[in-house]
């Protein structure tokens, strides 16, 4: 095995590139969540800053798991109560509020006395919600800290109507929350709730997570404006949950006439304007062998899993056990044949095949004859939506309502 090189740890920058990824998801989270008049800037102000009507809400987000608490006198809280001052300093003509957002939680401060609540963190939250909450303490404790002068100044001689609200009930300490894996789990979570109420199925909505965070750091990356909407995200979801079709695929879907009845022939009717696909299954030879045990044993597998891939070497008779299985297992089924096709085309026909089930009606059993999975990467999407898997615990055992799958592996 292979080992890297020994190098100096203090030259590894682990904590910066978490942080930044951390970062970009929680920008995605909070594009995800802005209202529809709102806008998004990232790396603007802070790390990402909401503006609306009420407002700019500027965000800095940090993710220090493993690095202790957060106390209003560690150097990250500090600099925020500066830049806060400063931001509203520089914007007279905003209203703007800052959010620290962290992973840490409140720790204890050295030197300050808070009376019953254990942490300064959680004084400063308490006296945004209790007007009645005297802010003696907690003034005192900020006079001895390194702020700006002019912030110093502003608490030195302004009373504390004032000081609550323009500094204390401008910043929120935002703390406790989700490591990055958690906060995966809840960007996938209001993806899918999304993507149910666009008709949209789960393994859909959540690949559009890639796509959300690409758009981030492409933004993150360019020297241009960097703002997007909640309609941005709309878009992004529709392009990356979108079925694009060829003028070919939607020609057969324009000119569907309504459900075809199979039976009994020998192929399929009403796809005149373009190629077919789907075909009747093949018919069986007369004295083929019967294989009866393996029959029943991989119709067995068919009804408890809903899928089976017959994989052998040419010439073992893999279409003629799925041609056993059709009849064995009796229904309506519909057969395509992939034998030679590259992943391009096999995306496409695989495509068609949807079109045509979808249009016309045709029964949801399906035989894919000589299907190379050799090359699966380029045609996953294509597979997974044309083939549905049920659980076990759906399976009727005597009505099948599953794709059986035939094919070849390298």
């Amino acid at each position: 095995m292979v080992e890297g090189l020994v190098g100096d740890k203090r030259r590894q920058a682990t904590d910066s590139i978490r942080g930044y990824v951390y970062q970009a998801y929680q920008s995605v989270l909070a594009w995800m969540r802005l209202g529809k008049d709102a806008v998004l800037f990232l790396e603007g102000a802070e790390d990402f800053d909401v503006h609306s009507a009420d407002g700019v809400i500027a965000t800095q987000v940090k993710d220090t798991v493993g690095r202790g608490s957060l106390t209003l006198r560690s150097g990250d809280a500090i600099a925020a109560i500066n830049n806060f001052w400063r931001h509203q300093q520089n914007n007279p003509d905003k209203t703007v509020s800052l959010r620290f957002l962290t992973t840490a939680l409140p720790g204890r401060e050295k030197g300050g006395e808070f009376g019953g609540i254990p942490t300064g963190i959680e004084y400063w939250s308490a006296a945004k919600r209790d007007a009645s909450l005297s802010l003696e303490p907690l003034r005192s404790f900020l006079l001895s800290l390194d702020l700006e002068a002019s912030l110093a100044d502003f608490l030195h001689r302004s009373v504390n109507q004032a000081i609550r609200k323009d500094l204390i009930c401008r910043i929120a300490w935002d703390t406790g929350r989700k490591p990055i894996d958690g906060l995966v789990a809840d960007i996938k979570d209001r993806l899918v709730s999304f993507g149910a109420s666009q008709g949209i199925n789960s393994y859909q909505s959540e690949k559009v997570l890639d796509t959300l965070l690409r758009r981030v750091a492409d933004l993150l990356s360019s020297d241009g404006e960097r703002r997007i909407g909640y309609a941005d995200f709309v878009r992004e979801f529709e392009r990356a949950t979108m079925e694009l079709v060829s003028r070919e695929e939607a020609v057969t879907l324009r000119a569907a006439t309504g459900p075809i009845n199979i039976a009994n022939k020998p192929r399929l009717t009403g796809l005149n304007i373009a190629p077919r696909v789907l075909n009747a299954p093949l018919r069986l030879m007369e004295g083929a062998a019967s294989r009866t045990d393996l029959v029943d044993h991989l119709a067995g597998v068919l009804r408890r899993y809903g899928v089976l891939f017959l994989r052998g070497s040419t010439g073992l008779g893999k279409t003629l056990l799925a041609q056993l299985l059709v009849d064995k297992l009796g229904g309506e089924w519909v057969w395509a044949g992939f034998r030679g096709r590259d992943p391009r085309q096999i995306a496409k026909h695989l495509r068609r095949a949807a079109c045509e089930i979808k249009a016309h009606d045709l029964p949801p059993r399906v035989v894919l004859d000589d299907l190379d999975l050799g090359s699966l990467a380029q045609f996953e999407r294509e597979l997974l939506e044309f083939i549905p898997i049920k659980p076990s615990v759906a399976m009727a055992p005597n009505a099948p309502e599953s794709y059986a799958t035939h094919s070849r592996l390298p």
